[in-house]
């Protein structure tokens, strides 16, 4: 892992911390100010962070190796969002003001159409690698997931690639979808659908 790796590692922490502080002042010191700061904390810090990390090391599709002496951008992208993976009530609440939550994952860089109704326990681990069209529902428990790591003789194998799903389509509850997963238009994909890497569904 390389020094950067290393330093990124330590953000989740850190943006713990400031979440913390900010919620002290939320209840002790003024409400108002508290809630800006607790805010701007909780979700616009690590979009600045990951906006500033892009202009340096700009987040790709692609193999990786993650043992090599070369710093994979994955990384850090995913530290900036790990707080959200953890506790994912944080983005839940996102979810429940229409339109915001599409709003949130095109900050990460995600290209997202209109009219996406996400329901409130909807899994995404790679915020940045999502094409979706527009007029789509995601259902109950959908977990969607841009990345896997394989372990081989050369190495720990990092693949990144864009989960596609086409306007005017239904993403069945507790469904699963790898990198490279594509809906085309119009399709309706059933409860408990499990797309692997580079997997296309049409109905």
């Amino acid at each position: 892992m390389t020094k950067i790796a290393k330093t990124l590692s330590f953000f989740p922490l850190l943006h713990l911390f400031f979440v913390l502080v900010s919620l002290y002042n939320f209840f002790a010191v003024s409400f108002i100010f508290g809630f800006i700061l607790s805010f701007f904390s909780i979700y616009f810090l690590p979009i600045l962070c990951f906006r500033f990390h892009n202009r340096f090391y700009p987040y790709r599709e692609g193999r990786f190796f993650l043992d090599r002496k070369e710093y994979v951008p994955w990384w850090g992208v995913h530290q900036f969002q790990l707080l959200f993976i953890a506790l994912p009530a944080l983005e839940s609440i996102l979810r429940l003001y229409p339109g915001f939550y599409s709003f949130w994952l095109r900050l990460w860089g995600s290209k997202i159409g209109k009219n996406v109704y996400w329901t409130p326990l909807v899994e995404i681990l790679d915020r940045s690698n999502l094409e979706i069209g527009s007029n789509v529902i995601i259902g109950h428990k959908v977990c969607l997931l841009a990345h896997v790591i394989n372990s081989q003789k050369s190495g720990l194998i990092l693949y990144v690639k864009n989960i596609k799903i086409g306007s005017n389509s239904l993403i069945g509850a507790g469904s699963r979808f790898g990198p490279g997963a594509v809906v085309e238009d119009g399709s309706t994909v059933p409860v408990l659908t499990d797309l692997k890497i580079n997997e296309t569904f049409q109905e």
